[in-house]
């Protein structure tokens, strides 16, 4: 690791609310793609 070290709430801090994001975003795209697959079966 090195970057982020348990010693530094800051970047952990950091780090999880990127995460939080990343997981966010993934979340919307599993949606829009979820729908595209309906919207596709309707023809």
């Amino acid at each position: 690791m090195g970057l982020f070290s348990p010693q530094s709430p800051g970047a952990n801090r950091a780090l999880g609310g990127f995460l939080e994001k990343m997981n966010a975003t993934k979340r919307v795209y599993q949606a829009s793609f979820h729908l595209a697959k309906l919207y596709s079966k309707e023809g």
